[in-house]
């Protein structure tokens, strides 16, 4: 089985390719869901700018804050589960151990 991961910025036509893939009787489409956390701001780009590129140690201890936070909404609440069903309920356990 291969995975292709279909990504570009925002309103660029990446879920037109999507669509096109998805119509071949040997494409599955895993989800028409959006997973933003890369790109998103306080994602893993703005991330790693800030810890790589940028580093001082306000920019480092802010961006880790950011992530955080990013990550527990990306997670959802109790009611309105976001991206833990997509990852086996273990997003936001996943993100805190990536910046652990």
């Amino acid at each position: 089985m291969k995975i292709i991961s279909c990504a570009s910025y925002y309103g660029t036509g990446s879920s037109a390719i999507t669509d096109f893939l998805s119509e071949f009787d040997n494409i599955c489409s895993m989800t028409n869901y959006e997973f933003r956390f890369v790109q998103d701001p306080d994602g893993i780009s703005d991330l790693e700018y800030n810890l790589v590129e940028n580093h001082n140690r306000h920019n480092s201890g802010h961006a880790l804050k950011r992530f955080k936070k990013l990550t527990d909404f990306n997670a959802g609440t109790k009611f309105n589960k976001r991206y833990e069903p997509f990852f086996d309920n273990q997003y936001k356990k996943i993100s805190y151990k990536y910046i652990d």
